[in-house]
């Protein structure tokens, strides 16, 4: 099977996956809106998030060129309280 019909065959309505870091270049393709990446989480990270109250959650959305991510990050989480 080629590389494309591979694709095509995972393809989601515009939504690439990434098992891997590398594999987020998926983002590339033509059509491709999204690419989410199916890495398992670290266990602490999990845990934190468990115990963490959902009020304090960061809620926001955001379209940021990849240099201003960072930030606007820190603000978010800093206005939702987020430890």
């Amino acid at each position: 099977m080629t590389m494309l019909r591979e694709k095509a065959k995972k393809a989601i309505a515009g939504i690439g996956f990434a098992k891997t870091i590398e594999d987020l270049e998926v983002i590339r393709d033509p059509g491709c809106a999204v690419a989410l990446c199916q890495r398992q989480p670290d266990r602490n990270v999990l845990e934190w998030l468990e115990r963490l109250d959902p009020d304090r959650l960061p809620k926001a959305r955001a379209i940021l060129p990849p240099d201003r991510i960072n930030e606007a990050l820190e603000q978010i989480c800093d206005i939702s309280d987020t430890p």
